[in-house]
């Protein structure tokens, strides 16, 4: 396998220096390795892969380019997988429709996306004119892999398409999804929507899905978003340097964030605070 200027390696502690040998949920340390050899740690990326190393003090592996899964002896895993089966699910709340994306979708996709001609921005997923469609179908294949629910969202009053957003990423033995891709009209940026959404989308992943960590990432240079997400309450969890590469060919660093299932009920009460003002100004 070619390697780059820069290798990513993960290491596993596990419990042992404790004396505990349970299995459970690795904190994955995230670090980078330069040409020259020197390793710097970029942050721990909570609960992103399931562990037993059972005897272990530490183990280092390269990031290969397939999906490693490990459990316990038992052959049962220590955090119990997404209760509920990913499917397409209409959410609603706060003056906002989440609709499980369709083809249909495709001409108000374009709309809000020309509101602010979004596609200029090198950091956000929307579609260039003309390119709706492929858009959603690549969303939707991912749906029907398994790792992807897309959503595109509505205004409540007027039902009018005012942006999108999905879970990703999801890997249901362990738990764990991403909220990402999101985008909305220029004209609806910094109102409830986005609080709104992610309240909705939290909501749904930690009370009905069972889910035990919600992550989100960003491009490091998309100040907004990552101050839109530490609003929520999440936690930077490190950066990922030379992690992907942009709409405009450049690569980027990215920057990971968390919210676990413990830290939930906190942040839930919290969104709710800030929603109220939505309600108390939009009766029902």
């Amino acid at each position: 396998m070619p390697l780059g200027n820069t290798l990513i390696l993960i290491h596993y502690i596990t419990r042992v220096f404790s004396g505990q040998k349970e299995p459970g949920m690795a904190q994955t340390h995230c670090s980078t390795l330069n040409s020259q050899g020197n390793a710097k740690k970029r942050g721990t990326v909570r609960n992103l892969i399931h562990c037993d190393f059972s005897g272990f003090h530490s183990c280092l592996l390269f990031f290969l380019p397939y999906t490693m899964t490990l459990s316990s002896e038992t052959g049962q895993p220590a955090v119990a997988p997404l209760t509920t089966p990913i499917h397409p699910i209409q959410l609603e709340g706060f003056g906002v429709i989440l609709q499980p994306m369709r083809l249909a979708h495709a001409e108000g996709l374009k709309n809000a996306a020309s509101d602010g001609e979004l596609w200029n921005l090198v950091y956000t997923s929307a579609p260039e004119p003309g390119k709706e469609t492929a858009y959603i179908e690549a969303a939707l294949k991912g749906q029907q892999d398994g790792h992807m629910l897309p959503f595109t969202v509505l205004d409540a009053k007027t039902k009018k398409v005012i942006g999108t957003t999905r879970y990703h990423d999801i890997v249901t033995d362990i738990a764990r999804l991403e909220i990402g891709y999101t985008w909305y009209a220029k004209s609806w940026q910094r109102t409830h929507v986005n609080t709104a959404c992610k309240y909705l989308l939290l909501f749904y992943a930690f009370q009905s899905l069972q889910a035990n960590v919600v992550g989100w990432r960003t491009d490091i240079i998309n100040h907004t978003s990552q101050k839109a997400i530490e609003r929520l309450g999440a936690k930077k969890d490190g950066v990922l340097r030379g992690h992907a590469r942009r709409r405009d060919g450049s690569i980027r660093d990215t920057v990971m964030y968390s919210i676990t299932r413990e830290e939930w009920p906190a942040i839930k009460k919290a969104l709710k605070e800030k929603l109220a003002a939505f309600n108390n100004h939009n009766p029902a």
